[in-house]
């Protein structure tokens, strides 16, 4: 049975690590731009999503995305001290 060069050689994808806190601040100013687009907070936004209050747009889920990643990152920040990588 031949076998494919495929299953000979083992692929790696690389994977590029950064660190929380650069994450974080990433995704706090995408969000300082959703507010000011939208004039509304992302708590409001969230609290209007999670009521379907509001449309789920696609903007508007990567918008709430945005801010339960913000979350996730200020906990692990919190954690792991100020944006160590994890």
């Amino acid at each position: 049975m031949l076998e494919s060069n495929d299953a000979k050689t083992e692929r790696h994808t690389p994977i590029n690590s950064v660190a929380p806190g650069t994450l974080l601040a990433e995704a706090e100013g995408n969000l300082r731009e959703y507010e000011q687009r939208y004039e509304m907070s992302s708590e409001k936004m969230a609290k209007l999503m999670e009521a379907d209050g509001i449309r789920p747009t696609a903007e508007v889920i990567k918008w709430y995305s945005t801010f339960q990643g913000a979350k996730l990152l200020r906990e692990t920040t919190r954690t792991t001290g100020c944006g160590e990588m994890v």
